[in-house]
């Protein structure tokens, strides 16, 4: 029975499952996304600013295209009409939520006696913690083997500074580096971190906590 639950979450509700096989230009696009982030930092470093002014238009163009299909499939799909611009993530998970609480229904899980649903939240809880990737890779770690690599940075930052136009320049690459560093970092985490280390551990807390909403709020 615990394995057809988590199953049933991690096939049936999960990400692809409701949103990305209806959508399969989404990787393209994020790919497209790294490629021309790269184009706008070399053509920054190299001061050519109507190539990074035209990239940037395109980065732009690339994200709206993501998230406008995203916002397509929820609403052809589920109904769900996203009232901002950005996809509404709250409704999608208020559909999971739904979804699996039917699921609990059908086959009388949520009719059982309560230690019984409590014993299931514990064990998704302990089985998460179990699951999660114990790896040697800190924080700490990888600040220590960047510092080479910030020290060349600074030095070229010192060798270039001439005039304020310079310093312009290079406080727009570095503002800029931080911005793609941080959206490339976040997706590779969602992508390979979360999914093909963490994945079943944060699974499980996801489900663990759902079911804890329906029990307390939905019942």
């Amino acid at each position: 029975m615990m394995e057809d639950i988590i199953n049933y979450y991690k096939y049936d509700l999960g990400m692809y499952n409701l949103i990305l096989r209806y959508y399969k230009g989404w990787i393209y696009y994020y790919i497209s996304y790294i490629i021309v982030s790269l184009i706008v930092l070399s053509s920054l470093i190299m001061k050519n600013y109507i190539i990074v002014i035209l990239m940037i238009v395109v980065l732009a163009i690339i994200f709206h295209l993501i998230n406008y299909n995203i916002k397509k499939v929820l609403l052809e799909k589920y109904n769900i009409v996203s009232k901002s611009y950005l996809w509404d993530l709250n409704e999608f998970n208020k559909l999971r939520k739904n979804m699996l609480k039917n699921y609990l229904k059908n086959y009388g899980i949520l009719t059982s006696d309560y230690k019984k649903i409590k014993f299931i939240i514990s064990y998704l809880y302990k089985e998460s913690k179990n699951r999660r990737f114990k790896g040697y890779v800190t924080p700490g770690l990888l600040l220590t083997l960047s510092l080479p690599a910030w020290a060349e940075v600074l030095k070229w930052i010192f060798k270039n500074l001439n005039t304020f136009y310079d310093v312009i320049s290079i406080f727009a690459i570095i503002l800029f580096v931080l911005a793609i560093f941080t959206f490339i970092v976040y997706g590779f985490k969602t992508i390979i971190i979360d999914d093909f280390l963490n994945r079943e551990s944060k699974r499980l807390l996801d489900l663990a906590n759902f079911i804890q909403e329906i029990v307390i709020f939905d019942i």
